[in-house]
């Protein structure tokens, strides 16, 4: 407070107390603590990690005045880039992979659990000069993601255009965010480590039941017909795949595929359509030729889905190579409503199929006394 003079009646003076606050600092203060307790409360209130890396970027970047930045973790000794902000892109943080100790900045911000300001970063000996350069900085502010005893990451803001000033307020709060954020993303990435795990035995256990339902429909019978009319049915009937009740199974005769066995209903026109069908026809002649499995959103616009029908529906396909000892002996197509995506774990597990009646086809032809298809 200054205590300014004030003319009292008569010609004489009393002082009295005037309150001279800066009330652009004491507005930036405030700012500040709000967004601290809204970013905190944020973070926290989420287990998606590139949700809460997006937040403790775009605020700390706000709020600094940066016009750049990233966030990188640290693993297996080396400073691995996540995401990007501003001027950096994903993809360009994302191929960093720098060894420890050639961060030095990083290092010292964690080892001190406080954030790094460096207004004049190229002339900063605590830089890499490097990395300085390739990333056009001209000032940086580096806050360590530490929790507990351990540190995860670092967030790097800079201003790739102009020398910057940040100030004690703004290193205040980027630290205080940054020990709040090294909390959440530890959660977050526990969370996700955890859901992919799940995933993957769910996935485990999806393979595993599609494969045990296939089998025991080739188990009950030798006659190949037989055997594929019933792995088909099987496979068509399976939930996780979205499949359409339509497909069938081409087997390789010589330069000819020949289909032995169909699920759904099929137009007149497409049986006499597909009696010549010659390996490197159309999409199945494609998978058999290739050996690899060809999956389509639209038959009507796909350039390698050239055989077509009066009345025929737009839809998709996945056509899987039946393969045995590396020789593809038929394919399955089947058929997908059009627009449907199926994710890689549906493909491998199709893929896997595709192989069990491979080695079924074989086996069975073996066991009745006759070559294999192709042979």
């Amino acid at each position: 407070m200054d205590f300014v003079p004030v003319p009292r009646a008569g010609g004489k003076q009393k002082s009295v107390a005037m309150f001279a606050f800066d009330t652009t600092d004491r507005v930036l203060r405030s700012g500040i603590r709000d967004a601290t307790e809204k970013i905190s409360a944020e973070m926290m209130a989420s287990l998606d990690l590139e949700h809460i890396m997006r937040v403790v970027l775009e605020n700390l970047a706000t709020m600094s005045g940066a016009n750049a930045g990233g966030i990188c973790f640290l693993e297996d000794g080396h400073w691995v880039g996540q995401l990007g902000y501003g001027e950096y892109s994903d993809e360009l943080i994302q191929e960093l992979f720098i060894p420890y100790e050639e961060f030095p900045s990083g290092v010292t911000a964690c080892n001190a659990r406080q954030a790094l300001a460096s207004d004049d970063a190229e002339n900063d000996e605590r830089c890499n000069a490097r990395l300085i350069e390739l990333m056009k900085v001209k000032s940086s502010l580096i806050v360590p993601l530490v929790t507990g005893k351990k540190t995860i990451g670092s967030v790097w803001l800079t201003r790739t255009d102009r020398i910057h000033h940040f100030t004690e307020e703004q290193v205040r709060f980027a630290t205080s965010v940054g020990s709040h954020a090294a909390s959440a993303i530890s959660n977050a990435k526990a969370y996700d480590k955890e859901r992919r795990l799940k995933n993957l035995e769910e996935y485990r256990n999806a393979e595993l039941d599609a494969l045990y339902q296939v089998s025991q429909s080739i188990g009950r019978t030798q006659d190949i017909e037989s055997l594929l009319q019933g792995a088909l049915q099987t496979v068509v009937e399976l939930d996780q795949f979205r499949l359409l009740n339509k497909g069938g199974i081409f087997l390789v005769q010589g330069e000819n595929l020949e289909l032995v066995c169909q699920s759904g209903s099929h137009d007149q026109e497409f049986l006499d359509l597909h009696k010549s069908l010659k390996v490197g026809d159309c999409l199945c002649g494609r998978a058999a030729f290739t050996g690899e499995m060809i999956h389509t959103t639209h038959s009507k616009t796909d350039i390698y889905h050239t055989i077509s029908y009066a009345g025929m529906e737009d839809h998709g396909h996945v056509i899987v190579p039946l393969k045995a000892h590396d020789r593809v002996l038929g394919v399955m197509y089947l058929y997908l409503p059009a627009d449907t995506i199926l994710d890689d774990r549906s493909l491998g597990i199709l893929l896997s199929i595709g192989s069990q009646l491979g080695v079924a086809i074989a086996n069975a032809a073996s066991y009745n006394g006759s070559r294999s298809p192709q042979e």
